[in-house]
């Protein structure tokens, strides 16, 4: 099943205040403002387009998270992805894609291809991918679409915000849920559903099919506050939101039909995935944790390249 995050390090910007020794001290309300940061990608007029970005690369880190301890580093992954838009007639000669045209659906249709490697000099290829990306309907959102049926999978959820002129508009109270229902998964699409929502258990093994798996996926932008995250000598401003996703399902095992039922929180955390969103990237930072299995996952955005 399909992915969600991306990720950068937080600038920490410090105005440097203090005088020397031995003069006469000016009173703080007198102090002039530190002056404001250069933000080479600000928020305001920032969209999602795949001719202009044409890579980014992402540190992903995974931790054992503890509530006494400080989290120990596991293990990290980095992903770098290629991104490109698609002609017409290469939507048309896609079935998957020409049917979302068609119903009007999505469009903006754009194709990513994403290695990962088990080190940060990207020579050490451990798997590849090949997905596609494009605009939800009737929404600002950008969402990622594999090439299976659509009923098969969770394309009605998206994965970031694609306008940055339209967060700016909204009041920091702005929420927004997006629902799909899946079906005629196979087994081994099953497991994975679960296994991405961190509820799957031994006892679901020989899961033959499902009646029913309903999902839903709330941006919550209460209380957002804008972060700038610096990288390679850019500063990228961002808005911090949780994406938080639920799911319930009735599913039979084997010939016998005996049932079990599924649902709640992903990964058991009600708070949601903490992101750092800035449209001309997608997500820039991620936190996802996983309170079942005391394991937490960092995502950031440690390279990137534009077309010229």
């Amino acid at each position: 099943m399909k992915k969600t995050i991306i990720s950068l390090s937080i600038i920490s910007l410090l105005a440097g205040c203090g005088g020397g020794g031995g003069g006469s001290s000016t009173p703080d309300d007198k102090k002039p403002a530190p002056p404001a940061p250069k933000v080479d990608f600000p928020l305001k007029g920032s969209t999602f387009d795949a001719a202009k970005l044409k890579s980014t690369t992402l540190a992903i880190k995974k931790y054992q998270s503890s509530m006494i301890e400080e989290d120990t580093l596991l293990e990290t992954k980095y992903e770098k992805s290629s991104y490109r838009p698609l002609e017409a007639d290469e939507v048309a000669h896609d079935y998957i894609l020409s049917e979302l045209e068609n119903n009007a659906q999505a469009s903006s249709f754009f194709s990513i291809s994403t290695s990962e490697y088990s080190d940060a000099q990207l020579t050490q290829l451990e798997d590849k991918e090949e997905f596609y990306g494009g605009l939800l309907a009737n929404s600002k959102f950008i969402t990622y679409i594999e090439g299976i049926a659509l009923e098969q999978q969770s394309w009605e959820l998206p994965d970031f915000v694609a306008d940055g002129n339209f967060i700016e508009g909204q009041q920091n109270t702005y929420t927004v849920k997006f629902e799909t229902k899946l079906k005629n998964l196979y087994p081994n699409q099953i497991q994975a559903l679960l296994e991405d929502y961190g509820m799957w258990a031994t006892e679901y093994e020989g899961v033959s099919y499902c009646s029913s798996i309903e999902a839903t996926r709330t941006f919550d932008f209460s209380g957002a506050k804008k972060e700038n995250i610096a990288i390679n000598n850019k500063v990228i401003e961002t808005v911090k939101a949780n994406i938080i996703d639920k799911v319930s399902g009735t599913c039979y095992i084997g010939a016998d039909g005996d049932s079990f039922e599924f649902g709640g929180y992903r990964n058991g955390d009600f708070t949601g995935l903490n992101v750092w969103l800035n449209p001309t990237f997608g997500i820039v930072k991620g936190i996802e944790k996983n309170d079942t299995k005391q394991e937490k996952y960092v995502v950031e955005l440690v390279d990137f390249s534009m077309n010229q």
